[in-house]
């Protein structure tokens, strides 16, 4: 009867806990628009494309080329260097969601941004077929 007992004490509410489901858990570096999940260009089969559109030059390098404004103070104190920068581009291709990963200062941070905010829409990454949000990540080279 006592082990009955002890069983009933101590085993079963473990035994129904090892029963339950809980939810996944949440990752911290998980990034979502509008409640979809934005992949990675590793995760998808085809990664996002830069799609020129009237008025816009055709490719990405020439496009960063024409667009790009040195600014005046780190021109001045020959700051040169990388911007990378990374963004979304969502299912509709509109660019979004910009931040600076490694940045220079002096006004290139903000440049390389205004660069990515002006640019026109873009071929959405494809997964199996469907258009999904993804993550790219750009160099803007100040020299």
């Amino acid at each position: 009867m006592r082990v009955l007992y002890f069983f009933l004490l101590w085993g079963l509410p473990s035994f129904i806990s090892a029963q339950t489901s809980y939810p996944a858990p949440v990752v911290q570096n998980s990034l979502r628009v509008d409640g979809h999940h934005i992949f990675t260009s590793n995760e998808v089969d085809q990664p996002a494309q830069y799609q020129p559109t009237k008025g816009f030059p055709k490719t990405l390098a020439k496009y960063l080329k024409k667009r790009l404004q040195y600014p005046k103070k780190a021109k001045k104190l020959g700051v040169k260097g990388t911007v990378y920068v990374q963004f979304v581009v969502d299912r509709q291709g509109k660019v979004s969601k910009i931040w600076v990963l490694k940045g220079i200062g002096m006004g290139c941070n903000k440049e390389a941004v205004r660069l990515i905010r002006q640019m026109p829409r873009w071929k959405p990454a494809t997964l199996q077929g469907y258009k999904v949000a993804s993550r790219y990540t750009l160099g803007v080279k100040f020299k």
